[in-house]
């Protein structure tokens, strides 16, 4: 799957890991790709890929070494198709874009007030509030749960 970077770019994710072009080679059909992590020139990630029309190649072994899963967030995509930050496995969606910076909220505002905020430069992350008040939402809740879960915490 491909995305749109904030200046236009476009950038590869595969595995929950975003990787962005690198360099170009001239093959037999002019297609090869050679693609590197986001967090290569940050973190010193060594993640790699290769790309030959419609086939992908890891070219580097340690591809699970790629991104720290707990340190960095990763971009994901939404079942709507939204962009969103996981964060030791709290999601978060763009809140507010200005330029180059991003805020993201956690995904859980809007049920239980949650206050977790990141900032994104580019490609830079930055926590403002990391402190949730609720445990991880594993899977989505029942139709109609949602209601009677904001009268509960109204009570309280």
């Amino acid at each position: 799957m491909f995305i749109v970077s904030r200046k236009g770019g476009i950038l590869l994710v595969h595995e929950s890991h975003i990787y962005r072009s690198n360099m170009r080679r001239q093959g037999p059909h002019k297609n090869i790709l050679y693609w590197e992590c986001v967090h290569n020139r940050s973190q010193k990630c060594r993640g790699r890929l290769k790309s030959e029309g419609n086939y992908l190649f890891i070219s580097n072994t340690n591809v699970q070494e790629m991104s720290p899963t707990c340190d960095a967030p990763q971009y994901v995509i939404s079942k709507c198709g939204t962009v969103q930050l996981r964060h030791n496995g709290h999601l978060f969606n763009r809140h507010v874009k200005r330029d180059d910076i991003t805020y993201w909220r956690c995904s859980q505002f809007t049920v239980y007030k949650c206050r977790a905020r990141i900032k994104s430069v580019l490609e830079e992350f930055f926590m403002l509030n990391v402190e949730h008040n609720h445990q991880v939402v594993a899977s989505p809740r029942a139709y109609g749960s949602l209601k009677r879960l904001k009268q509960q915490l109204a009570r309280y």
